[in-house]
């Protein structure tokens, strides 16, 4: 009974610290509404600050000097970004979808937060932990076919959304995003009778709902 008691004891007090080490997090925002397009951060800017996005969602990306663009990841309602140390940005994020909400938190506070509250040190690390397996996901599936990228993309997307919501996946990113993403060259659509099998096709059909004519 005493081990059942000091149990629930500790499992009260964990919560109690989760909910005071999240409010004061939240209170250390500063919420921004971005366009789409509109730059969140862009590269060679100076880390100050690390974000996450409320509502919409968001692209991490390079352009190289010859103009060639890079998708690096795409970020989610709830997906913590842009946390590092001291120095410049790598790459620029961007809204993707209109009216984007982005809180931006001061990297410093952040820092000292992360070193006096160990439930909020341990979400930052998942965080950072989720965003590395895409990266090294993505790496593996570039070596396999056109279809086969876009089916897994489909289910990393599925797993990455709100377990709440309904089955239906939403595709807020356009097919030209989802192409540069997964490495599938937009001037290479098939022309011949199975176009309608391309991967390319298949992209089209899964953006439609979320930037209608894109």
């Amino acid at each position: 009974m005493a081990i059942a008691t000091l149990n629930a004891l500790r499992e009260v007090t964990d919560a109690t610290s989760t909910r005071n080490s999240r409010a004061t997090f939240e209170n250390l925002g500063i919420v921004a509404r971005y366009d789409r397009g509109e730059s969140v951060y862009r590269r060679n800017d100076p880390i100050e600050h690390c974000y996450r996005v409320i509502r919409g969602a968001a692209r991490k990306c390079a352009v190289t000097a010859d103009g060639r663009r890079y998708i690096i990841d795409f970020i989610l309602p709830g997906d913590l970004f842009g946390l590092g140390e001291s120095g410049f940005r790598p790459f620029n994020v961007e809204a993707i979808v209109a009216g984007t909400l982005v809180a931006r938190y001061p990297r410093v506070s952040v820092e000292r937060l992360i070193d006096s509250e160990p439930e909020f040190a341990r979400r930052v690390r998942e965080s950072a932990f989720d965003s590395m397996f895409r990266m090294q996901q993505r790496v593996v599936i570039l070596g396999r076919s056109a279809v086969e990228r876009v089916s897994t993309f489909l289910l990393e997307l599925s797993d990455r959304r709100d377990r709440g919501q309904s089955r239906v996946v939403y595709l807020p990113m356009s097919r030209y995003d989802i192409a540069d993403y997964l490495a599938i060259a937009g001037d290479r659509e098939p022309r011949s009778d199975g176009a309608q099998n391309s991967p390319h096709h298949l992209i089209r059909r899964c953006a439609r709902g979320a930037h209608p004519g894109s």
